[in-house]
């Protein structure tokens, strides 16, 4: 149903939606509590205290990219919160071909534009975190 209903909403020249004909966007994430059953938190992991107890509901991970215009949900990925939003956010970089990106602050430097360019064509969390070859 997500991906029916999805995508950019501004029409070309919608003011605040492009910048030098690029649609604006951005990436940020954030977590949902989950109902809390066995299988919930097998696979979505959720908060622990100090002492390795567990201390609140599973909880899911969303990314998304949106375009800043009409705030429309271009693409989304979600995991558990054991997974980063590093991670779910290079899972985005396809859906953002053609525009012009702003990042939340946990994703810095020049291999997250490398990605978004196309120029780190891997899709492996890893090898983006350790820095795209050239």
């Amino acid at each position: 149903m997500f991906r029916k209903l999805t995508g950019p909403l501004a029409p070309a020249g919608l003011a605040g939606s492009f910048y030098r004909g690029m649609r604006l966007a951005a990436v940020d994430g954030f977590v949902l509590d989950a109902p809390e059953t066995e299988a919930n938190r097998r696979r979505l992991g959720g908060p622990n205290d100090a002492h390795g107890q567990v201390a609140g509901f599973p909880q899911v991970r969303a990314v998304t990219l949106t375009e800043t215009g009409t705030h429309a949900q271009i693409d989304a990925a979600v995991d558990g919160v054991c997974c980063g939003e590093p991670e779910l956010a290079i899972k985005l970089a396809p859906s953002a071909a053609g525009m012009l990106v702003i990042m939340d602050r946990g994703l810095p430097g020049v291999a997250w534009w490398r990605v978004y360019r196309g120029r780190c064509p891997s899709a492996d969390p890893g090898a983006v975190l350790r820095g795209c070859p050239g």
